[in-house]
């Protein structure tokens, strides 16, 4: 292959992947409308990643969202405010403070997951079966190159 035609695929899969992103973004803001709580983009990742990984530091969450501490520390002011952050001082050290999602916010991730699903599967239902396992592996090998965690009972 040569480099002109390497420069074209690698466009053209840039450009898809950009393409199906917008979508799926479009998705994601969609399945937030479902929940009584006004929720942000942000704020939603937020809470996955701390029923991901509960008794996490606003530290480790700021560093998980690649934004300042400032920043996370103000998110979860909020979050607390809302009724769906916990804060707690560690029991093996109270300097460490730690984040855990409420039930409330527990209730909410599994709306939104249930309704996100639904719209997924509208989405799939337009798409041949027979090209689902290539939609499968492809947002695979996306998942795993952004790191993004299998989905897991966390809500």
């Amino acid at each position: 292959m040569s480099a002109q035609e390497s420069t074209s695929v690698e466009n053209q899969t840039i450009d898809s992947v950009l393409r199906s992103s917008r979508a799926l973004l479009a998705l994601a803001i969609r399945s937030l409308t479902v929940i009584d709580v006004d929720l942000s983009l942000v704020q939603y990742r937020s809470l996955v990643y701390v029923a991901q990984h509960p008794n996490c530091t606003v530290g480790e969450l700021a560093e998980s969202l690649g934004v300042a501490h400032p920043t996370v520390t103000r998110l979860c002011d909020r979050l607390i405010v809302k009724g769906l952050l916990l804060r707690k001082h560690s029991e093996k050290d109270r300097r460490r403070v730690e984040l855990l999602v409420s039930e409330k916010a527990v209730d909410a991730l599994a709306t939104v997951t249930r309704n996100r699903k639904a719209e997924i599967a509208r989405v799939l239902a337009k798409i041949p079966k027979t090209k689902w396992e290539e939609v499968v592996n492809a947002l695979d090998l996306i998942s795993e190159a952004t790191s993004e965690t299998k989905e897991r009972t966390w809500y």
